[in-house]
């Protein structure tokens, strides 16, 4: 995978990841025609990223701090996700499914790092083969799509590349035809997204912030924490472009104005070597000059009388 790619990989992983969170599902489910793209563009952007990290052209390295914070959100989003399963099993009557999806946070946390990710995409499959009647029991396709990221990174982080892929027709397919099916989606995307602006403009703002990602030279898919810096380094330049841009009208409003009153000085100084009256609310109009400026000889003869206040002449 080359530079341009990656650096087009770590713009749609900050889109994925904004667009991915439940706080959003309202807005991106607005339009069905978003939503379909949306859910097109999820499985291409992570298989997009699998093949990235199994290409072995990157390296995807993490600090034990940074694995071990991983592993514990993979083990709290588990025991919610198990909780749901085990509900609705017990709902259906069904012991199998309660045993099979039986999982606590201490065995996501108490075992190796492979059993624990072995574990949690055994979890995962389990979940989406009955996500259809988990809503109720506060697991969501949304809350699925944010397992799957966990599950995800977490195996990159272990060096494991994942043996499952879900609700995927994309693993054959060259990284060309995905980023081609990416762009197109996203495509998709970005001409609906100004019919939400009226009703939900924080999610647009937030949906073009992480679709103006750029990172220059990239060499790996970035983390959440590098992908938030990015989309705050995007912010933060554009409030500077738009506050020297706001600058530059001022300026130029201000030289306008001073130009307006310079010509206006200018044109009072004209009119006033011609001795014609300047009226209070601006320039005499030609009519009121009686048009052209009359001999400098006529101007003295109908001149008003010097008035005498009793001074000696």
């Amino acid at each position: 995978m080359n530079t341009r790619q990656l650096n087009k990989l770590n713009m749609y992983l900050g889109v994925r990841r904004y667009v991915a969170d439940p706080k959003v599902a309202e807005a991106r489910g607005k339009i069905g025609g978003f939503q379909e793209a949306w859910d097109q563009f999820f499985p291409v952007v992570n298989e997009i990223r699998q093949q990235a990290v199994a290409s072995r052209d990157l390296v995807t390295g993490g600090t034990t701090q940074t694995k071990e914070t991983v592993r514990e959100s993979l083990a709290i989003e588990a025991a919610k996700i198990s909780a749901g399963l085990v509900i609705l099993a017990e709902v259906k009557g069904d012991a199998v499914l309660a045993e099979k999806a039986y999982v606590t946070k201490t065995a996501m946390l108490g075992g190796r790092e492979l059993e624990t990710a072995e574990l949690a995409d055994s979890l995962l499959l389990l979940a989406s083969a009955h996500v259809d009647h988990l809503g109720k029991y506060a697991v969501t396709q949304e809350r699925l799509d944010r397992f799957e990221l966990l599950c995800q990174e977490f195996s990159d982080l272990i060096g494991r590349p994942r043996a499952i892929i879900l609700q995927r027709k994309t693993a054959n397919r060259s990284l060309t035809e995905l980023f081609h099916e990416a762009d197109l989606q996203l495509s998709r995307m970005d001409r609906l997204s100004p019919s939400l602006e009226e009703t939900h403009p924080e999610f647009v703002a937030g949906y073009r912030e992480h679709r103006s990602i750029v990172h220059v030279n990239a060499t790996r898919p970035l983390s959440d924490e590098e992908l938030e810096n990015a989309v705050r380094e995007v912010k933060e330049k554009q409030e500077a472009e738009a506050r020297k841009a706001a600058a530059k009208a001022s300026q130029e409003a201000e030289e306008a104005q001073r130009a307006a009153v310079r010509e206006e000085m200018e044109e009072k100084l004209r009119v006033a070597k011609k001795g014609l009256p300047v009226p209070a609310g601006g320039m005499p109009s030609s009519a009121e000059s009686g048009g052209a400026a009359r001999p400098e000889g006529e101007r003295a003869a109908t001149a008003a009388p010097a008035v005498n206040f009793g001074l000696p002449s």
